[in-house]
């Protein structure tokens, strides 16, 4: 019994965890393609096939980057 309310536990703060990362993952991915810019079909790829990795890459070496250029340019 002692057991089930260790991985009860454990799943309680795990599951919440994966749905934030799925949730940030899933509006990477969803940025990439509504955004206009170059190498867009390569950012898809990296972002698809390295998960949360890929959308944290995406995020701070791209998404940043754009968000600035837009809020300068007025587009925002």
């Amino acid at each position: 019994m002692h057991v089930f309310k260790i991985v009860g536990s454990v799943f309680a703060v795990i599951i919440p965890i994966f749905l934030l990362f799925s949730a940030f993952w899933v509006w990477m991915i969803i940025d990439v393609i509504n955004r206009k810019f170059n190498d867009k079909t390569q950012w898809i790829l990296i972002v698809i096939f390295l998960n949360f990795i890929g959308a944290c890459l995406y995020f701070f070496m791209i998404r940043k980057e754009l968000v600035n250029e837009d809020e300068l340019s007025g587009n925002v």
